[in-house]
Parts: structure tokens; C-alpha cells; sequence
């Protein structure tokens, strides 16, 4: 639909007609339109004026771990910020972090490690990046567990109403559990700033490191292809692995989509899995559980094109 893209005084890259599968860690999805990679702020306010002059539809893509893309692909312009907005660095001086949104979130943790700070040890185990964790408010252990929210200080944003870069606080960025204003669409998180008063020996930090991913390798399919936690936790006292299992759908397929047998939460691809089965393995998984359980699974991830 829109050929031989060119996009005046963007210094980024841009590739057409990319399969997304290589861009996601379920490796399923179909090809992006384009799919552009912005070298700066500055691209990115000229893609977004761009894509808003000519009614071109944008996506933003991170690591890949929170997404399921449909088969038929993304039209428009995919934005991927992983490869040049990857940067993070610390004010040595008051222990500020700042980090791009392409920075992987273990890799936020372990420069807090490097520098004595600690309340950054939950993040290692994230297979995401900075942008999708502050859009989401990524954590671990459920509704009560740490979160972005608990170090994040402010956040850098494209506004996509108006157009203008912003820089909202926490406080104006309505975080709770999985969610943020940011999850609407209508802000592009960029940047981020974080900070925790608590600090530690690095090898105090590092042994709780080690001991966090060996607790998820114990009780989560690693290795596979698969994008962690399928479902938010419920309200109440059992997550939805809980209720995936006590339907007795461990193990349970559709195509090359398994609910994976060791944790019920996580549906793997096995490697033949499009996402047409994960999609129908996710509906007939909610339909079971509100079925025999009244208890409405609402999705962690997240569907592209919605």
C-alpha cells in the first residue's frame, strides 16, 4: 500500500515486508509492512508527524515478549526500538538511572547491581525492555509483588494526540497492576528515569540475581519459545495458573500451541504453532476457566493488530 517508503530527514532504518516471527519470542507472526528502526528522539518526531500527515497506521515493538502478532501481519509502519534506543547510564552522584526503551530490563537491574543499588532485582528475570515494562508496569509475584512502578521516577514520552515529547512523574502515569496510561497507545514511552534508596554489596545483589532466575527456571518453561505469562493474576487468592490446572488443561493443544505441562500460565509454541492456534488456545482456555470456575482470565499479552 505504501511503496518505496521515504521518509524526509529520518536517519533511521527502514525495511519492508518483515516477517515478525523473528521479532518475537512465541516466533510465530506474519510480516510487517515496514518495519523501522528510529537512531534518535528527533526520528522519532519525525516519523510520528509522517505517519499522522499520511494516515499511515504505527505499531511499536520492543523485545517481543508481551505480543502475539496475528498471521496476516501488521500494516503500516512498525516501529522496533531495540536496536538503537538500548543506552542506560548513572548519575554516580545521586544514584540516578536513566534508560532508553530499546535497554533490556535484566540489563537495568544489573547496572543498579554494578553500582551498589538494589530494589532493581525483581527486573532480572524479565525477558522485555524498558519501554514495554514502563507501559505495562512489568513485575513479578503478582498483584502484591515489586513492580516498575515501585523504582521508576518519571518517564520521557511521545505524546501521539498532540505530537509533543512529554516527561510525566509516576505519580501522573496511573500505575497498578499490568497497567498504566500508557497501555491506551496514546503515549510512547521513550525513555525512563529510576532510582531506589536502598543499597547493598554487589555480591549481596548478584546472589539474589542468581537466586530469582533459578526460581523461574525451576517453575517456568525456559528454553522454549513463549511469551512468559499469558494471563493477569485474578483477583483473589490464586493466579491463573491455579485455575488453567484445576481444569486439567496442562498439556492441553491446538495445532503447534501447547499449555505448557509445567506451568499452566505459559502456552508454548513447540515449533509448528501459528498464531491463529495460540489465539484459539487462549480463547478455549478462558472459556474453560470461566466455565467451570466463574473466573474471568483477562490477557497479559497483547494481540497486534487488535
Amino acid at each position: 500500500m505504501y511503496k518505496d517508503l521515504i521518509i524526509p530527514d529520518f536517519s533511521g532504518n527502514i525495511h519492508a515486508d518483515v516477517p515478525m516471527y523473528r521479532y518475537t519470542t512465541w516466533h510465530v507472526g506474519g510480516p510487517a509492512e515496514y518495519l523501522v528502526e528510529p537512531k534518535s528522539i528527533d526520528d522519532i518526531s519525525v516519523l510520528f508527524n509522517f505517519a499522522s500527515h499520511k494516515g499511515i497506521p504505527i505499531t511499536i515493538v520492543g523485545y517481543g515478549s508481551n505480543i502475539l502478532v496475528a498471521d496476516s501481519g501488521i500494516p503500516g509502519i512498525t516501529v522496533c526500538m531495540k536496536r538503537y534506543f538500548r543506552k542506560a547510564e548513572i548519575d554516580t552522584e545521586s544514584g540516578l538511572i536513566t534508560a532508553e526503551a530499546g535497554c533490556s530490563l535484566p540489563a537495568l537491574s544489573h547496572l543498579a547491581e554494578y553500582n551498589s543499588i538494589s530494589g532493581f532485582e525483581f527486573l532480572v528475570g524479565i525477558p522485555g525492555t524498558v519501554g514495554g515494562g514502563m507501559v505495562m508496569n512489568a513485575g513479578m509475584g503478582g498483584h502484591d509483588g515489586p513492580s516498575i512502578r515501585n523504582v521508576l521516577v518519571r518517564a520521557t514520552l511521545l505524546d501521539c494526540v498532540t505530537g509533543e515529547i512529554c516527561v510525566k512523574s509516576k505519580s501522573d502515569l496511573d500505575m497498578h497492576y499490568r497497567h498504566t496510561c500508557m497501555s491506551s497507545g496514546k503515549l510512547w514511552a521513550l525513555k525512563g528515569e529510576f532510582a531506589s534508596e536502598k543499597r547493598d554489596l554487589p555480591a549481596n545483589i548478584r546472589m539474589r540475581h542468581k537466586e530469582i532466575i533459578a526460581g523461574r527456571k525451576a517453575k517456568q518453561p525456559h528454553g522454549t519459545w513463549n511469551a512468559g505469562s499469558v494471563f493477569r493474576r485474578p483477583e483473589g487468592e490464586f493466579g491463573a495458573g491455579w485455575y488453567i490446572e484445576q481444569a486439567g488443561l496442562k498439556g492441553f493443544r491446538i495445532g503447534g500451541a501447547v499449555v505448557s505441562p509445567k506451568h499452566a500460565n505459559w502456552i508454548i509454541n513447540e515449533g509448528t504453532a501459528t498464531a491463529d492456534d495460540i489465539i484459539r488456545l487462549i480463547d478455549h482456555v478462558s472459556e474453560v476457566v470461566q466455565n467451570k470456575f466463574n473466573v474471568t482470565l483477562d490477557k497479559e499479552v497483547h494481540i497486534i493488530p487488535a
